[in-house]
C-alpha cells in the first residue's frame, strides 16, 4: 500500500511538472507572438517616417487611389480663384 502511495505521489508531481512545462510553453508562444508583432509594427512605423522625411506618403497611410479622389474632390470644391499648386493626375 505504501508503495502504491509513493507511486501515486511520483505521477502528481510528474503531472504538476507537466502543467508547469505547458504553461510555459503556452507563455512563451504567447511572447512570441507579441514580439513579432512589434517587430511588424516597429517596421512598418519606421517605413512611415522614413518615406515622411522622404516627402513621400507610405501608402500605409492613405492609398494612392484613395488620395488621388480626395485631391479630386477637393479641387471641385475649392473656389474658383483657388487651386491647388499641383496638378492633379494618376502620375503624381
Amino acid at each position: 500500500m505504501n508503495k502504491l502511495n509513493n507511486e501515486l505521489k511520483i505521477q502528481k508531481d510528474e503531472l504538476r511538472v507537466l502543467y508547469i512545462l505547458e504553461s510555459i510553453l503556452l507563455y512563451n508562444s504567447l511572447y512570441t507572438k507579441l514580439l513579432n508583432q512589434y517587430a511588424k509594427d516597429t517596421t512598418l512605423l519606421l517605413n512611415i517616417i522614413t518615406n515622411a522625411h522622404k516627402g513621400h506618403i507610405d501608402p500605409q497611410i492613405i492609398k494612392p487611389s484613395k488620395l488621388l479622389a480626395q485631391l479630386k474632390d477637393i479641387k471641385t470644391n475649392l473656389p474658383s480663384n483657388l487651386n491647388l499648386p499641383i496638378e492633379i493626375n494618376a502620375k503624381n
